[in-house]
């Protein structure tokens, strides 16, 4: 970018991708299209009980007819996310924000620098390089590892020593998913352990993402956080978009953990920027206590029921197939060993042209080898052609 350039122009000229102008042409065209990529839970029958829905948003907003303004957000709110956080997190560590994406932004913002870089996993959601360049920040990568176990369950598992490799002096936080997006692989205690070492041996904070907490495979599976494991310093994204099936609410928070001395400067900076936008709408926040009540959690635990069941029915209908059985999360992927198509886009254009059944190629998620991803929601079978495949 030259000198004096406005940053708008490094987005440059928007040009959809080959399979965006099929399936906009597909629509156009009034042809069906079954989406097996959308993780909305609304479009596959995943619904927040709207009566109750309608009676908590009801009397936030009799509760909030009175606007009065807290930059970290409405305290009943943050003592409920800081009692069922746990781990002795009390209401100040915790800050409201309008979703996790704006959370990535308030962090990425005030830890960048000059030639700063942010550590994310490879391969993971495509969201991470658009936030860090808005706010200053290079993306690195580090990789992560594909096993496999006897019964098939597939992690893509952190190497600490990889980890540690790819940390540099330009590094200013490393970013964790768990569970993973789109591998549905959970950290576990061990691994959790080694990644903080690392972390505080480089002196680096951990950005901890764990939206998909709740949609777990096996009921009672634990979701280990850096604050339990001596992280110096470490910031955990949740919201109520996935948790609550709810993804048009936009309500978030951030957690702060850590050492004091470590983490009081950042939640003032983080204090003084949401100060200067305050963008969590006031019924929203008095929502949020009675949605992580008793009466709104049996009904998240309903649903979180029912999207385990929906993945066990997926994995039933996959046999033969080469689908990775996640630990957790919506998605589904599965690998082409031995594709009849040259490469992933030949194969998911073909689907979506032949049989209106869209999904997406593993290399928009920085797969290493070619792959297909597909929302485990979708309870409708996938199209014969990808069994004739020998996936």
């Amino acid at each position: 970018m030259s000198r004096g350039q406005p940053l708008w122009r490094e987005w440059g000229t928007p040009e959809a991708s080959p399979l965006a102008r099929k399936l906009q042409a597909r629509v156009d065209a009034g042809l069906p299209v079954q989406d097996f990529i959308t993780a909305n839970p609304y479009d596959h029958g995943f619904r927040f009980d709207a009566d109750l829905l309608k009676e908590v948003l009801a009397e936030a907003g009799a509760r909030s007819a009175r606007y009065s303004a807290d930059p970290l957000g409405c305290l009943a709110a943050r003592k409920v996310i800081a009692a069922r956080h746990g781990n002795s997190i009390i209401p100040t560590q915790v800050l409201l924000t309008p979703g996790t994406s704006l959370a990535y932004f308030y962090l990425f913002r005030l830890l960048a620098r000059e030639h700063g870089e942010v550590l994310c996993p490879a391969p993971t959601y495509p969201l991470f390089d658009d936030l860090a360049k808005i706010a200053g920040l290079r993306v690195r990568r580090y990789h992560l590892d594909k096993t496999t176990d006897a019964s098939g369950t597939t992690r893509w598992v952190i190497d600490p020593m990889e980890l540690e490799f790819q940390i540099t002096p330009r590094t200013c936080a490393i970013v964790l998913v768990s569970p993973h997006n789109p591998t549905g692989t959970i950290i576990n205690e061990t691994e959790m352990g080694a990644i903080c070492e690392v972390a505080n041996r480089a002196n680096v904070p951990l950005i901890m993402d764990e939206v998909f907490r709740s949609y777990t495979r096996l009921e009672n599976a634990q979701v280990p956080r850096p604050g339990s494991f001596g992280s110096r310093l470490s910031y955990t994204l949740n919201g109520l978009s996935k948790s609550h099936y709810l993804p048009g609410l936009k309500a978030g928070w951030i957690v702060v953990e850590g050492e004091t001395a470590a983490y009081a400067p950042m939640l003032n900076a983080l204090e003084y920027m949401q100060d200067s936008f305050l963008p969590v709408q006031e019924i929203t926040q008095a929502a949020i206590p009675n949605l992580l009540g008793s009466r709104a959690m049996t009904e998240v635990y309903r649903l979180s029921a029912l999207q385990r069941a929906r993945l066990e029915g997926r994995l039933g209908r996959t046999v033969g197939w080469n689908v990775s059985i996640p630990e957790a999360g919506p998605y589904l992927c599965a690998s082409l060993e031995q594709p009849k198509f040259s490469d992933e886009n030949q194969l998911v254009e073909f689907l979506l042209e032949e049989h209106g059944s869209h999904f997406h190629p593993g290399y928009f998620y920085a797969f290493p080898k070619p792959c297909f991803v597909s929302t485990l929601y979708n309870d409708n079978p996938w199209p014969t052609s990808i069994a004739s495949l020998q996936l």
